[in-house]
């Protein structure tokens, strides 16, 4: 019989009876001689799985009048139940393994449903019994466990852990049931030790820690904002470096642990964020995950200055609006949309005022510019042009530098774009900030008011429903416009190929009820697009003159027959007949034998174009190259790339970011490299939380420092270092403002500096950072490197002096790796040259002559020299492949080991090369 049934027997005024109640289910609990059968476990496990069915029964009962004299049921079970059910907690050295596990799991069962039911347990009991109980099991568990590997893999375990662990994170979230002085001397400290300790459990287990990682925030609740930035903000760290699924589970919680961080330590963690979290738009595993991280830190902006927003959110709002997965998109624009109105609010007021910002506004879309979108009234309306008074306007307009900078990658990235789905989420940005009333009317009118008329000439209906939406929830007037948005609405209503876009142009005219009955816009739009389309082709064969008239004629009458119901067929065969559409049959299949006949020149001719482009195609494959395909992925890595706004530098942080590296893209023109990643954003996906353009000028030396400065103040170590920038076939001798020759500096002197500065962040480098000097075959041809040779304008020369510093490169490689190994034998620092190519890029822009040159024959050039990405390929194998680890002073091409000039085999030579260097740079002897 059912426990609970045995208690509505009970008489509580019988003391004996209660007590030989309680003592029957003690007897069942303990150990007896049925121990050693196997039904004892199930029937231990049909106990534990009805006592709480008896707490609640008991509790309900808890209210009858009894003799002080007996103590209540409730009371009774609550003393002398739990005690039993937390025993197996300890494992039983009696019981095999199975029966361990059965009765432990029922217990962790019961214990959960006991905690979780509403004052089912009395404090004192959770307080000094279950929870010692708990933190004794994960104490013994590694000797209580049996030692198998079988049962340690074994995943049921591993889940009754899981459960276990469960049961304390789930007294944090009723913490206040507990005192303070209860949970602060003794449930926090004891659960601390599970994310400081050395447990072999929790770290061999990722989900435990993923449990843990969850509780994080209910003990930042209850400790407060000092403990949580002195104990908890160390382990935020730790678990922001621990697997990506433990990184979503604290993630999940992010917005309330900053709230309770102190406006330090939140600094801190956005900073941690930016370099420790990656995103990958194109993994569908994970968006259930990016959804909730974009959802945490659009919560986040309010708790930053702008600056910070700047640098730090902005970039995960543009990755999560540019994601693949329509979820994640929709998060990441109303993200985005709250960054974007925090810039807008910061920057306005200091500025200008919205009666200001209304009146240039209004000069801007002068007349002129209102009667241009007029005369598009019955076509395709022209897109808005600069006028007079618009350039007149602009000198006027308010300076809003990094709302204007981010509208331009907004702009770039979501509008001008191919992808209709980016442009989707452009006016999903609009259609956001209008809505939520993030930012004001005059304020969405200066900034959006020409992006919003373009939204409605856009090819795709699911862009220009947007217009239509925005326009319902708006109401301009006509200080707005409104009298041009009108016409627009009601060009869209009769005109438009999308029913449901015209039926939204009605309903934001006032003409339909949108809560109309009988309109199913979902399900018509397909067929009355097809069938809009259809006769727009028949109109316009109608009034084609050149289309004979008795053609003209025939189409008209089918089209009569024509309608939702019959289709092209059927009015075919009443306009002619059966018969007839069958002679025409027959005729057209005649004229389509006739016209696949054999033609043996055309046959010939194609054989011949056909082994042409084989012997072409099978040349160009061969000026290309060996390809990287190596599958490796660098993530958590940090690189940095010199001359990366265009060429190889370019395809380099393509590559290298598309592997989870962090690229620093160390650029002379921060703006080129700004609009390079912002290129590699649109056009390929690139993540721009993990692009970063840095100023550094390499014929400056002190550009070379302050980059390097900035970097050390940001990052704790670098991977890979690709001296990748320079100079090619200089015109004329020039000096550099530290008084060396530019090509030497620019190619040589500049890197060498860099890579002498940033040793000692490539030795912090786990794996052994790899530095990768992007040299030339032309080094072969190099007469020396003698530096009064060099700095000489007598003995300069155009190819000669390129060749001199691509020799330097190499050599430079070969005395460093040198250098390392002397000084420290252990080090994985490793350095190695290659040439890329002949690759076609931008090296020769100096040169007015060969830059035309290269113009007139470009499809001969793009031929016979390797591509950008071509060139890429032998570099980022020297960055990122595990053929060459430790390998170091080479020189390769096409990815394999190449000649070098005989001074690079020269030792000697190296050594004065590196010390005469050190000298032209500035640097000290000793302290390299």
């Amino acid at each position: 019989m059912r426990i609970v049934d045995m208690a509505t027997f009970l008489n509580v005024d019988d003391e004996q009876q209660v007590d030989a109640f309680f003592a029957h289910i003690e007897h069942l609990l303990v150990d007896d001689p049925c121990t050693e059968t196997e039904q004892c476990p199930t029937v231990k496990q049909t106990i534990l799985s009805h006592l709480p069915d008896l707490f609640r029964f008991l509790r309900l009962q808890r209210e009858i009048p009894i003799r002080t004299a007996c103590p209540s049921l409730f009371e009774q079970a609550n003393l002398r139940l739990p005690v039993h059910v937390t025993r197996y907690l300890s494992c039983p050295p009696s019981l095999s393994s199975d029966s361990l596990f059965t009765l432990q799991q029922s217990s962790v069962q019961t214990l959960w449903e006991l905690i979780d039911g509403p004052d089912l347990l009395s404090h004192e009991v959770i307080q000094f019994l279950i929870v010692p109980a708990i933190f004794g099991f994960f104490r013994r568990s590694d000797e209580s466990i049996p030692q198998s590997n079988d049962n340690l893999e074994s995943e049921r375990w591993f889940r009754l852990r899981v459960q276990v662990l469960s049961i304390i994170t789930n007294l944090f979230c009723r913490s206040q049931r507990f005192s303070r002085d209860w949970l602060d001397r003794y449930l926090i400290p004891q659960y601390m030790e599970f994310h400081t300790g050395n447990s072999q459990i929790f770290l061999k287990y990722r989900e435990l820690r993923e449990v843990l990682a969850h509780s994080l925030v209910n003990i930042a609740e209850i400790a407060g904002t000092e403990f949580t930035d002195r104990e908890l903000f160390p382990i935020f760290q730790r678990y922001m470096r621990d697997t990506q699924e433990v990184q979503f589970a604290l993630l999940q919680h992010l917005s309330a642990f900053c709230k309770i961080l102190s406006a330090e330590y939140r600094e801190n963690m956005i900073r941690e964020l930016s370099h420790q979290v990656t995103i990958d738009p194109g993994d569908s595993r994970t968006w259930r995950q990016r959804v909730q991280f974009a959802g945490q830190l659009t919560r986040l902006v309010q708790f930053f200055p702008i600056t910070h927003i700047n640098r730090h959110l902005s970039g995960f709002a543009l990755a999560f609006s540019a994601d693949r997965i329509s979820e994640v998109r929709i998060c990441g624009v109303e993200m985005l949309a709250v960054v974007l109105a925090a810039f807008v609010h910061h920057e306005w007021n200091k500025t200008m005022t919205n009666n200001d910002c209304l009146d240039i506004t209004l000069k801007i879309n002068s007349t002129a510019n209102m009667e241009s979108w007029q005369n598009g009234e019955n076509g395709k309306s022209t897109p808005l042009e600069t006028t007079e008074d618009e350039s007149a306007g602009a000198d006027d307009s308010p300076q809003l530098p990094l709302t204007d900078r981010l509208l331009a990658d907004i702009r770039f990235g979501f509008w001008q774009t191919r992808h209709w789905r980016r442009r989707q989420s452009f006016g999903r940005l609009l259609f956001s900030l209008s809505q939520n009333k993030l930012i004001g009317e005059e304020q969405f009118y200066y900034l959006f008011h020409n992006d919003l008329m373009r939204i409605s000439d856009d090819a795709v209906a699911n862009v220009r429903q947007y217009f239509c939406l925005l326009a319902r929830h708006n109401h301009f007037d006509d200080q707005f416009n409104g009298q041009n948005i009108r016409k627009r609405l009601e060009r869209m209503a009769n005109d438009d190929a999308d029913l449901e876009n015209r039926n939204l142009a009605k309903i934001a005219l006032g003409k339909l009820n949108p809560d109309e009955e009988g309109i199913d816009l979902k399900d018509r739009s397909l067929e009355e697009t097809e069938h809009h389309q259809q006769q727009k082709q028949i109109r316009q064969a109608l009034q084609d003159e050149t289309i004979p008239a008795h053609i003209r004629a025939l189409i008209r009458a089918i089209s009569d027959q024509l309608s939702d119901k019959v289709t092209e067929i059927q009015a075919l065969r009443r306009v002619f007949g059966d018969k007839k559409y069958a002679l025409l049959l027959s005729r057209g299949a005649a004229l389509m034998e006739e016209e696949a006949g054999w033609h043996p020149d055309i046959l010939y001719l194609t054989c011949i174009g056909l082994i042409v482009f084989i012997i072409l195609f099978a040349i160009r494959q061969w000026i290309k190259g060996a390809q990287f395909r190596e599958k490796v992925s660098a993530r958590g890595a940090v690189a940095i790339v010199t001359g990366a706004n265009s060429g190889i530098g370019k395809q380099l942080v393509r590559e290298l970011n598309l592997r989870y590296v962090k690229v620093y893209m160390a650029c002379r023109s921060v703006s080129q490299g700004q609009a390079t990643a912002r290129e590699l954003f649109s056009r390929y996906g690139c993540d721009m939380t993990r692009m970063i353009v840095r100023h550094c000028d390499l014929a400056d030396f002190s550009s070379i420092h302050q980059f390097v400065k900035e970097f050390n103040r940001d990052e704790p170590k670098l991977d890979i270092l690709i001296n990748n920038a320079g100079i090619m076939f200089y015109p004329r001798f020039t000096k550099t403002v530290d008084g060396h020759e530019l090509t030497w500096q620019s190619n040589f002197l500049g890197h060498f500096l860099l890579t002498e500065l940033l040793l000692p962040k490539l030795e912090r480098s786990e794996e052994g950072g790899r530095i990768v000097n992007v040299s030339s075959s032309v080094h072969l041809h190099a007469d020396s490197v003698d530096p009064e040779l060099v700095e000489s304008p007598r003995r300069f020369g155009i190819i000669a002096t390129y060749a001199r510093s691509k020799l330097a490169n190499v050599m430079h490689v070969v005395a460093l790796t040198k250098r390392i190994r002397t000084n420290d034998s252990g080090s994985k620092v490793s350095a190695n040259a290659c040439h890329p190519g002949s690759v076609n890029t931008e090296l020769i822009r100096n040169n007015f002559f060969r830059k035309y040159i290269k113009k007139a024959f470009a499809p001969i050039i793009w031929f016979v020299l390797k591509t950008d990405r071509d060139g890429a390929q032998t570099p980022l194998f020297l960055a990122l492949s595990r053929q060459i680890n430790g390998v170091s002073g080479k020189y390769y091409s096409d990815c394999k080991e190449a000649k070098v000039h005989p001074l690079a085999e020269d030792e000697i030579a190296c050594e004065i090369l590196y010390n005469n260097s050190l000298e032209q740079c500035g640097l000290d002897h000793s302290a390299i």
